[in-house]
């Protein structure tokens, strides 16, 4: 769409593009019912383009991704489902009250309601879902990575930066798994 000879992208390509995805992105509430929003853009080469339906169609994969041959990939809500049917049901109820969204993808508008809607869809009537968005969770996984870095516990995980330099990212699995 934006490179229609399929040039590699660079980095000024790629920063352009993730600029887009975070200023006009959003998450329809029903991707079929959605009406084409269009907005005209002007690229850093000062080409202009037009985008409609594709401002919707990239945050639908996350909710439905496409068949793919010996795959049945699952949305995001259909994986929180999944991983809630998985725990215990004497603790289920608690856990529903506690799904926490993370992610940079999850700050696209609207995917809290249509995340919270869809996994309520799944859930018996009478549970009580809660779905917190930090605003700054874009930076949860890394907060989390950290956290554990930390701790004690962890030490033997630990790479100094000489072995990742001498042996490579394989020193990664070979301590911590």
């Amino acid at each position: 769409l934006l490179l229609p000879i399929c040039l590699p992208l660079g980095q000024h390509d790629l920063d352009a593009v993730e600029a887009v995805k975070h200023r006009y992105c959003y998450v329809a509430t029903d991707f079929r019912q959605e009406p084409a929003r269009r907005r005209s853009l002007t690229l850093p080469d000062g080409r202009t383009v037009t985008l409609g339906k594709e401002l919707c169609q990239c945050p639908e994969l996350l909710f439905s991704p496409p068949e793919m041959p010996g795959l049945s990939p699952a949305g995001v809500p259909a994986m929180a489902t999944q991983s809630l049917r998985k725990v215990p049901p004497e603790a289920r109820a608690d856990v529903a009250r506690n799904v926490l969204l993370c992610g940079g993808s999850s700050l696209f508008p609207g995917f809290e309601g249509r995340f919270r809607a869809e996994l309520l869809r799944t859930q018996p009537a009478e549970a009580h879902v809660v779905v917190p968005a930090q605003p700054t969770r874009n930076f949860s996984v890394w907060l989390g990575g950290s956290i554990l870095a930390s701790l004690r516990a962890f030490q033997s995980c630990w790479v100094l930066r000489e072995q990742y330099e001498e042996q490579g990212p394989h020193i990664v699995y070979r301590k911590c798994y």
